[in-house]
């Protein structure tokens, strides 16, 4: 039973830090990068805030967690800027 507790105990602790992580500047903006449909203006504004973002002061960890997801934002913007899109 010890060892059951002990791996809700985990579950619940990093559910939590997720949570607190997507309050986070950085969560605000993969949650951004994720949702739905938006216009050019507001993809090239996304990604000027981004890399806002990365140039602050924010923890490395942040920088790390939202590096994951910008891959998609800078091809649809590249896109945009070629006019392709």
């Amino acid at each position: 039973m010890s060892d059951m507790q002990e791996l809700l105990k985990t579950i619940r602790l990093q559910k939590e830090n997720q949570k607190k992580r997507s309050m986070t500047v950085a969560g605000k903006l993969k949650d951004r990068i994720l949702k739905g449909k938006k216009t050019n203006e507001e993809w090239l504004q996304l990604k000027k805030d981004v890399n806002d973002f990365f140039q602050s002061d924010a923890s490395e960890e942040d920088k790390k967690m939202l590096g994951g997801y910008t891959e998609s934002l800078n091809m649809i913007c590249s896109a945009i800027e070629e006019g392709r899109i």
